[in-house]
């Protein structure tokens, strides 16, 4: 029975990989084809191996769930009071967070992080103009933008372009109302903004 949770585990390891790697670059060119031109995502070993340590690490988790199910489902049936209940209850949840914890640093966050940066930098430079010489402005690096500050009040949408083999420098697409810049950021750290009509 645990080699099933095991099973069941790396197939949503992997799974939620395919679908950060592959499936929304598909669903984003038809959901924005004018975006799809500047998309360009790479399944290479970084992804892959990604994929593979989420599937490894949801694997184990589930496998350990497979082990406790039967000592948790004993504590809840037996539990004379309702705080054990919660302690079995909680302990099962803990162990489908855990997993939901791996894939979300080891697939999602590399994902999510930057769009997140470019939008609160953006946010920065329209706060205040005047904060740009400001210790603030520096740590954030927000002179990344000056090359497109022109664009910077319109509405802007954000998604991920694409990224190197290790992901870990990703290019993000940011769309002003129809005016295309790329934004380059290395980690979490932006380095530059280049507008691409």
């Amino acid at each position: 029975m645990a080699g099933l949770w095991l099973a069941a585990g790396a197939w949503l390891g992997w799974v939620a990989a395919q679908i950060a790697f592959r499936f929304f670059p598909w669903f984003l060119a038809r959901w924005a084809p004018d975006a799809a031109r500047f998309i360009a995502y790479d399944y290479g070993y970084g992804p892959s191996g990604r994929g593979i340590l989420a599937s490894i690490s949801c694997g184990l988790i589930f496998f350990l769930a497979g082990i406790l199910i039967h000592p948790l489902v004993e504590g809840w049936n037996r539990a004379i009071y309702p705080a054990s209940r919660l302690l079995s209850i909680l302990a099962w949840v803990g162990l489908f967070a855990l997993c939901g914890a791996a894939v979300n640093g080891l697939v999602h966050r590399p994902l999510t992080a930057p769009i997140a940066v470019i939008d609160n930098l953006i946010s920065f430079r329209l706060s205040d103009p005047a904060a740009m010489d400001t210790p603030m402005a520096k740590s954030l690096r927000a002179s990344a933008l000056n090359a497109v500050e022109d664009l910077l009040p319109r509405r802007h949408r954000l998604v991920v372009a694409g990224y190197d083999e290790a992901v870990t420098t990703v290019r993000v697409l940011v769309d002003f109302e129809g005016h295309w810049v790329e934004c380059t950021l290395i980690g979490d750290q932006p380095i530059y903004c280049r507008p691409l009509d």
